[in-house]
């Protein structure tokens, strides 16, 4: 038998990981209620933050390789 601790504590999952896993637990339990607008709504937002992401990112490698290059 487990000790009580062992069953209460939560798995080590990164805080990046958890949050993608509960945002799509939600996402699949709004569609399974029939809420898909709602469901579309959350991923459009998820979606545009990603691509905005992503720019920033671009932006930041593109900054920091100019300087560099300057630098040079």
């Amino acid at each position: 038998m487990r000790p009580m601790d062992a069953q209460n504590r939560l798995p080590e999952v990164a805080t990046d990981q958890f949050a993608l896993d509960r945002t799509l637990k939600h996402l699949r339990k709004l569609r399974w209620i029939g809420k898909e607008n709602e469901a579309e709504k959350i991923l459009a937002v998820l979606e545009q933050k990603a691509a905005e992401a992503a720019v920033e990112t671009t932006t930041r490698k593109s900054f920091v390789s100019l300087i560099r290059h300057i630098s040079s």
